[in-house]
């Protein structure tokens, strides 16, 4: 199962809404009721809070690797690029890891089907990653409050990907 797209991206610098905070932690004590709110605004105040320092103390761009290299095989480098493994930020503190090296097609991405129609104007390929969170390990869902589908799923974990 593919875990990212190669999608045309918008490589401008201004960057989406990711306002961070407050930052409200849970209070436990015996025998305090936990439901699922409070699991996940737990999570999501050490993910932001993560991400908060990732934006403020080291800000965005490549922290290691993500060289973009050519195809290893001449007859293809014409139609790919290849990214190598390496760690990246974004603009709102998600960091951005290549396991290992994705080659793209370029021949599949819109813009660089017109930008070749036009092959005496000088183009400049901007090879852009973007964060992306993905849904995955479908498990039954046992309780609904909100549904009588016996039969739905929900995903048990989020694989943090790009």
């Amino acid at each position: 199962m593919p875990h990212h797209d190669h999608e045309p991206c918008n490589c401008s610098p201004s960057c989406p809404d990711c306002a961070f905070g407050p930052f409200t932690r849970n209070h436990y004590f015996t025998g305090k009721l936990l439901v699922e709110r409070d699991f996940t605004d737990e999570q999501k105040y050490h993910v932001d809070k993560l991400r908060h320092h990732n934006a403020v103390l080291h800000g965005h761009g490549v922290v290691c690797g993500l060289q973009v290299t050519p195809h290893e095989n001449p007859a293809c480098r014409d139609r790919f690029v290849c990214i190598e493994p390496g760690t990246a930020i974004d603009c709102c503190g998600h960091e951005i890891v290549v396991r290992e090296r994705e080659c793209i097609d370029l021949t599949a991405l819109e813009s660089y089907r017109e930008a070749i129609k036009d092959p005496e104007r000088t183009h400049r390929l901007q090879v852009c990653i973007r964060y992306r969170e993905c849904p995955t390990e479908e498990v039954p869902v046992l309780y609904d409050d909100c549904s009588c589908d016996e039969s739905r799923c929900g995903p048990n974990r989020i694989l943090e990907s790009w």
